[in-house]
């Protein structure tokens, strides 16, 4: 292969200097240094990244419907091991996904996923307020030949007690790490 660098226009060097840029990035992507990873949470090494985060511990008890009406089934989002999930997803197939955080002044606003081989991507972006309030933002995507979902829905809840938190937990993360389909719950997507 023959590369070319023009010569005597513009300034000295870019022309070497853009080449050498392109082989570096190719270099690192060729050696793995570019392959995607979780984000850490802000103030964490990213080798614990995933075994425990700012919100673990908390549990949030409220309402889960579409984005533009009131929710209208009832759904408890919990954070532990540096892992979320909701109450209501779990059954559904999908699976603790690894979450991250950042700090404002309305409060700890965070982002992550629930994937499910069978039902798609759910895709969560919130905002925990100082007040205990939890507002959230979900997008959920399934790609079929036949028909695509593509919906919005909110999650809107208050903090539960610590004490209550703790005692829901436990069940609640073997129930998550054991996630199963179940078609008792109601997972259709056209609801």
């Amino acid at each position: 292969m023959r590369i070319s660098v023009p010569r005597g226009r513009g300034k000295p060097g870019i022309g070497l200097l853009a080449l050498a840029l392109v082989l570096a990035v190719a270099a690192m992507a060729a050696v793995g240094l570019l392959a995607e990873r979780p984000e850490p949470a802000i103030g964490q090494p990213a080798d614990i990244a995933a075994a425990s985060g700012p919100l673990d511990g908390l549990a949030f008890v409220g309402q889960f419907g579409p984005a533009d009406g009131s929710g209208d089934r009832p759904d408890t989002l919990y954070f532990g091991d540096g892992r979320f999930w909701s109450e209501n997803c779990v059954p559904c197939g999908f699976t603790p996904g690894v979450y991250w955080v950042r700090y404002g002044e309305n409060g700890t606003h965070f982002r992550g996923r629930l994937q499910s081989p069978q039902s798609g991507l759910f895709t969560y972006e919130g905002v925990v307020r100082h007040d205990g309030r939890i507002e959230v933002d979900i997008n959920w995507k399934k790609d079929r030949w036949y028909w695509s979902i593509d919906r919005d829905f909110r999650f809107v809840g208050d903090l539960v007690e610590p004490e209550t938190a703790a005692l829901a937990a436990a069940p609640a993360a073997r129930a998550a790490r054991d996630a199963r389909a179940n078609s008792a719950v109601a997972c259709d997507p056209r609801r």
